[in-house]
């Protein structure tokens, strides 16, 4: 419904502005050695760590990219690069290793293009049964995964998130990082 949950109190909601107006953004949720919340996939009952064993997930934090949204005048592909590019390093400098996102199968290939275009893994996983929201029954739900590169973990760790995130989500910073 589009009302503030636990995971807007709990998670990071990263704004994309042009000057002092807020035009889109995006919400991340994690998950963390010293934390024993879950992201809003796994609240349904989803065993992440059972379904992919190969990610280690019970020893790396990982987290969930929901709720993109962006002004319609602010959507393109330059947009959605410098985006994508603040997402993982913002990820990086809070130490996670894994972003997860569901979404259809149209918007998982962008974001995988994107992704790659970038440098950065990002892997589709459409073999995997998700649980459907109740709203979005009528939307498909595939499981994406990007992987934060351990080098970039290690040079933004520590480094403030906020600090991070505050010279990255100004639209010209946005589309000049892509």
């Amino acid at each position: 419904d589009g009302a503030e949950d636990i995971y807007d109190q709990n998670g990071k909601i990263l704004i994309v502005r042009d000057g002092n107006t807020c035009v889109g953004g995006v919400r991340i949720t994690g998950c963390s050695l010293f934390s024993q919340s879950l992201m809003p996939l796994e609240q349904k009952g989803l065993d992440i760590t059972q379904m992919l064993p190969q990610l280690t997930l019970p020893l790396a934090p990982y987290c969930q990219w929901e709720r993109l949204v962006l002004r319609p005048e602010y959507r393109g592909i330059d947009m959605l690069r410098g985006i994508c590019r603040a997402l993982i390093r913002g990820c990086a400098s809070l130490g996670y290793h894994y972003a997860f996102n569901v979404t259809g199968i149209k918007r998982a290939r962008l974001y995988k293009r994107v992704h790659s275009n970038l440098g950065y893994d990002y892997e589709i996983y459409n073999q995997l049964k998700m649980p459907v929201e109740s709203d979005f029954a009528h939307l498909e739900h595939l499981l994406s995964i990007a992987f934060i590169p351990e080098a970039e973990r290690e040079a933004l760790v520590g480094a403030g998130a906020e600090e991070i995130f505050a010279g990255l989500w100004q639209t010209s910073q946005l589309q000049n990082a892509a």
